[in-house]
């Protein structure tokens, strides 16, 4: 085996060797000594997942074929259950390129720093042992996806994940908020699991095989819009290849909270800060656009536009809801949520590379505004609302410096080389987006499509204004309960994860090579599906298609500028026009968001107070607060649908199910009674008689 693949192997079962340890002795250890062990498993994942870095930036070989960046992926598989005919269907395979090594350190990175910062924010919690254990799974889970190479392999990670998800959400059994929270969470989850397997059915039934390299090489060419042609001779209707499409990324969107499956989120803050960290940096992030992102290559062009608008519509509406909501985590859980729906717009617009360099950019800075709200609320005794915060900058200066580095990323503030991580990524991605809809509109289609690139830049005003908003009533102003404010105070031991995470939300953008590396693992998987294709009697000689929608680097383009291919320059002039429009508007989307919530906000709720007089202004408000009431639709429509028809179920039970057996009941008994009574006056009489 590869030593990067045994030693990304080596820190997926690490975090589970720390859970094993955890339940076995974590009650005796107690706190904090049960957090260091859990912390010292993760460590040590880290260390092999960056230990594999170094050597995969190197090359090698298996069994004769090259890996390494730039070069090709590596598919290890081992037979699990046969499929007819012999050809395997269930494999337990792992697939290995630069994009999984990315991630592998990025969540093993985060997940460290997460269990160092529980270590010391819940050292008083009763179940301190309990909830490391639960971080360590779901550590493990999250790793397992990233390395896991068949459709199954990913069902089954993603399962774990959900019930990880729940765990910590409702890891506060005492509240009954908790419960609530998991329990809605488990439930849309179902409904995306449903939708997977619908997915899945599909593609075996006509594929014959879940692996993703197989799937990437068989189906690849969906995004020409002509039916798949199978090895076997028949063909993968073009129909039916956009409903399996859609199905899977349904599954996938219900567990990132993509629209309309997104109102588990809000409750899903009430989670502790650790928590929330592991659930909307990692496990969310991970499940949602990392798996639509794997299986990218398999959705036609109509799946991949039902992608794009559901992620812009997401954007936008998870924006307006957080600008709205007086709640610290709500508004943090929301922002995540829109940027959750970005990445996907960029996915469906073919910003492959866009959208994982938000992925990665992504994790910090939102891990970073978790634990940064984390360390400020344990400062004011897990006081969360707005109307009760103001003035805490003289108290924590850190924390709200810190807090600060977190917003500025994530409203994408940068200029020219003067730019965090959160503007490089987001300005590749809108630029990809851009030229999406510059290359629509210039082939003759709707004008509708300059929404996607018009709708994720009011996304980024609006997030702007909600997180600037939120810095501003927390931070500035007078402190609007002295003793709160009085009680607060900075927690040394607490700073070091949050200073690691905002150097890293600095550095990731430009720095540390993270386009480069995805670039790279583009190159990668189009090489090993050429070579998979040539290897194949099925595919020897056609052409693979995987991965050609992706918008291609930069780099290329330029280079073939010269060239007399049509198709090339077209390209090339759309990443130019889209290039434009992002460095014209998005600077103007995020000064507007952040300058109008300063200035709004600069005394507290004295502004606000006067415009909420106005009565459009306080409908509006009111209906966003209530996070545009999609809570009561669930309840009005699916809820009560549901309860409705197990109430006409139960009716039909009680009335005609038992009726019925009732009335065979006193039938059989009244022939009872009649052949008693013969017997008694016939049959009894004669014997007596004789």
């Amino acid at each position: 085996m590869p030593f990067p693949a045994f030693l990304l192997i080596a820190a997926t079962l690490l975090p589970l060797g720390g859970l094993i340890v955890l339940l076995s002795l974590g009650r005796r250890m107690g706190a904090p000594l049960a957090g260091y062990v859990g912390a010292f498993f993760v460590c040590a994942s880290f260390a092999a997942s960056g230990w594999a870095m170094m050597r995969w930036l190197g090359t090698g070989n298996y069994h004769g074929i090259a890996w390494g960046k730039g070069i090709a992926s590596m598919t290890i598989g081992w037979s699990w259950i046969p499929a007819a005919g012999g050809r395997p269907s269930l494999d337990l395979i792992i697939h290995v390129d630069s994009l999984t090594i990315g991630m592998f350190v990025t969540v093993t990175l985060v997940a460290m720093l997460v269990h160092i910062f529980a270590a010391r924010s819940m050292r008083r919690d009763p179940r301190f042992a309990r909830f490391f254990a639960v971080l360590a799974l779901t550590t493990f889970a999250v790793l397992g996806l990233l390395i896991s190479g068949t459709l199954v392999q990913l069902l089954l990670f993603l399962e774990l994940l959900s019930v990880c998800a729940a765990m910590l959400v409702g890891f506060r059994t005492d509240r009954k908020e908790t419960g609530r929270a998991a329990s809605k969470m488990v439930l849309i989850h179902r409904i995306g699991d449903a939708a997977l397997l619908i997915g899945m059915g599909i593609m075996l039934a006509h594929a014959g095989n879940l692996s993703l390299s197989d799937l990437w090489v068989g189906i690849g060419n969906a995004e020409a819009g002509a039916p798949v042609v199978l090895p076997g001779g028949g063909a993968f209707p073009q129909g039916l290849l956009t409903a399996a499409g859609v199905a899977l990324f349904i599954g996938a969107a219900a567990r990132c909270a993509q629209f309309p499956l997104h109102v588990w989120a809000a409750d899903a803050a009430v989670g502790v800060a650790p928590a929330c960290t592991m659930i909307f940096s990692g496990a969310l992030a991970v499940s949602g656009v990392y798996v639509v992102a794997r299986m990218f290559p398999l959705f036609t062009p109509s799946a991949r536009l039902f992608i794009a608008m559901t992620g812009a519509t997401t954007s936008a509406t998870a924006a307006l809801i957080a600008c709205a909501q007086s709640d610290l985590k709500r508004i943090l859980v929301f922002a995540a949520v829109s940027q959750l729906g970005l990445m996907l717009l960029g996915l469906g617009s073919g910003s492959w590379v866009g959208a994982l360099f938000c992925l990665i950019t992504y994790a910090f800075f939102q891990s970073l505004l978790f634990l940064c709200a984390g360390a400020g609320v344990r400062a004011v005794r897990g006081e969360t609302s707005l109307s009760r915060l103001g003035g805490l900058f003289t108290r924590l200066p850190i924390t709200g410096v810190l807090f600060a580095v977190a917003i500025v990323a994530a409203c994408g503030v940068g200029w020219g080389a003067v730019a965090l991580s959160g503007h490089d990524s987001r300005a590749v991605l809108l630029g990809d987006v851009a030229g999406f809809a510059v290359l629509a509109r210039s082939s003759g289609r709707s004008s509708a499509y300059s929404l996607l690139f018009a709708v994720p830049v009011v996304a980024t005003l609006l997030v702007s204004f909600a997180l600037a908003r939120c810095w501003m009533l927390v931070f500035w102003g007078e402190p609007r309960d002295r003793r709160l404010y009085e009680h607060a105070r900075e927690v040394p031991t607490l700073f070091w994860p949050l200073i690691v995470l905002a150097v890293m939300t600095i550095l990731a953008g430009r720095w540390l090579g993270v386009r480069d590396v995805l670039e790279g693992a583009v190159n990668e998987s189009r090489q090993a599906v050429r070579a998979a294709a040539d290897a194949s009697p099925a595919y020897r000689g056609k052409t693979a298609h995987a991965f050609e929608a992706i918008w291609p680097a930069e780099d290329s383009l330029d280079d073939d500028l010269v060239a007399p291919d049509q198709a090339t320059q077209s390209l090339a002039s759309a990443r130019l026009k889209g290039r434009d429009l992002v460095n014209r508007w998005l600077w103007i989307a995020y000064a507007i968001g952040i300058f109008a919530a300063v200035l709004v906000y600069l005394r507290g709720f004295r502004l606000t107070d006067l415009l909420l007089r106005i009565p459009p202004l306080r409908w509006l408000r009111a209906w966003l607060a209530a996070q545009m009431y999609f809570d009561d639709l669930y309840e009005a429509l699916p809820v009560a649908l549901t309860v409705g028809t197990a109430w006409l179920l139960a009716w039909f039970d009680r009335l005609a199910v038992n009726g019925l057996a009732s009335l065979l009941g006193l039938v059989v008994l009244g022939f009872g009674r009649a052949a008693a009574e013969v017997d008694r006056r016939f049959l009894t009489d004669r014997t007596s008689d004789s």
